[in-house]
């Protein structure tokens, strides 16, 4: 049978791709009172936990007298950097949509904190606005607002909401330059919606050939473990787990810059980092896409050459 262009025939370590997306960032002017307000809900009413709302209250009489509240890009990177790990941040450029993240990725703060994170290492992505992917042309604008503020080329892509049509997605990607995609996985559920633990070269229909990009297959989102299991902190750590054990290949996950930042689920930042050194000590790699695309392109070109 044909080989599959992944890391086991190249003799690599499975790869864990760490992904933030980034739906909220604190500013002087927006402080987080209707995002906390919207986590005490999220408490009682959708995970229906009342001594976790009690945990969020407490953490935000620590957290509102600071300047920037919940802005956790910082620490995010010191926790990974801790572990010899890299992550990207997936950055929305436009509110367009009501659902669109409202913060604006120019001002002197977020931008400022971006660059750091990239001349470190680290990787800014896109996060397309709710509706880019299903409105010809607008992904690559909003690539081309990120690159011009970042000073620097945007190689990945996750749609906000996963708000996208399968027949669009791709060649919007595609035209856009990018060169990768997250996009594919599940908000209800865990592990692979495409079946494979491997990225792969999605199949352009109407083109009849194979689309110029790699989509990353996403198998584990922490608002899933939350909202749509209820998992409790132990919960979600045990599923975490068990998921990442049956996918060990190529695949990312999904952990958002406010979840990191205390805002959401408390205790499911101390899963993240508990994943991470669970992952690194069973032999994932800790990385980012852009940092394996040199790979999964010599793979590609080892299938075809085969």
């Amino acid at each position: 049978s044909p080989r599959r262009p992944g890391a086991e025939f190249l003799g690599k370590p499975p790869a864990l791709v760490l992904t933030h997306d980034v739906d909220y960032l604190p500013s002087p002017r927006n402080r987080g009172l209707p995002r906390l307000a919207r986590a005490l809900v999220r408490q009682l009413m959708a995970r229906r936990r009342p001594l976790d709302a009690a945990r969020i209250a407490v953490a935000a009489a620590r957290a509102l007298p600071r300047r920037l509240p919940y802005f956790a890009l910082p620490r995010i990177a010191a926790e990974e950097e801790a572990r010899g790990a890299r992550s990207s941040f997936q950055v929305t450029v436009a509110r367009r949509h009501r659902v669109d993240p409202p913060y604006h990725f120019r001002s002197p703060p977020i931008a400022g904190a971006l660059r750091e994170l990239h001349a470190a290492g680290w990787e800014i992505c896109l996060h397309g606005s709710y509706t880019a992917s299903r409105t010809p042309g607008m992904l690559a604008q909003e690539r081309a607002a990120l690159e011009e503020m970042l000073g620097a080329p945007v190689r990945g892509h996750r749609q906000h909401y996963l708000n996208f049509h399968p027949a669009q997605l791709w060649a919007e990607v595609e035209a856009a330059g990018l060169k990768y995609d997250l996009s594919v996985g599940y908000n209800d559920r865990s592990g692979p919606r495409a079946g494979t633990v491997f990225p792969y070269r999605p199949w352009d229909v109407l083109r009849r050939r194979p689309c110029a990009l790699w989509e990353i297959p996403f198998v584990l989102m922490d608002t899933t473990l939350a909202t749509t299991y209820r998992f409790s902190e132990r919960q979600a750590w045990e599923h975490a787990r068990q998921v990442l054990e049956a996918s060990r290949g190529c695949v990312a996950v999904i952990w958002h810059q406010e979840q990191l930042g205390g805002l959401l689920d408390p205790g499911f930042e101390t899963v993240y980092y508990r994943l991470l050194d669970w992952a690194r000590a069973n032999g994932f790699r800790l990385t980012t896409g852009g940092a394996l695309l040199a790979e999964l392109d010599a793979a590609w070109r080892e299938t075809l050459d085969g």
